[in-house]
């Protein structure tokens, strides 16, 4: 990603250097922040649930019957990064499933990944039930 100004733990290959970053190829082991780059929301990430929770696109229709968009993952991770910390999983606009936890047990703040498949990836189905984080 192009970077003008980098950060400390988001210089990349060209530490202080302006230019696109390339992190090359990662173990997959290793845990990095790869939203870095995200310094302020624009706007502002709501968690949203109902009763029997939502489908995708019951999630995206219920955003925007309140004026909103389901929020992206860059959206979240800077609305975590700011302080907002749930621990309730919710559709996001890639159709991802992310819960921005800090304080859900376990040790671990950060924005965590509902898989398909716990101990793989993939994205779990769009008729699964989840709540909702919308942006305005």
């Amino acid at each position: 990603y192009p970077i003008v100004k980098p950060r400390p733990k988001c210089s990349g290959n060209l530490q202080n250097q302006p230019g696109v970053r390339s992190y090359g190829l990662r173990p997959a082991d290793e845990r990095y922040d790869v939203y870095c780059y995200v310094e302020r929301l624009h706007g502002e990430v709501f968690h949203a649930t109902e009763d029997g929770r939502f489908s995708y696109k019951e999630a995206v229709q219920h955003c925007q019957k309140l004026n909103m968009t389901l929020a992206t993952l860059g959206q979240l991770y800077a609305a975590w990064n700011q302080g907002l910390d749930n621990c309730h999983p919710g559709w996001l606009m890639d159709r991802s499933v992310r819960i921005p936890k800090a304080h859900c047990g376990g040790g671990q703040e950060e924005v965590h990944s509902i898989k398909a498949i716990p101990t793989q990836s993939g994205f779990p189905d769009e008729y699964s039930r989840y709540d909702a984080y919308c942006f305005k």
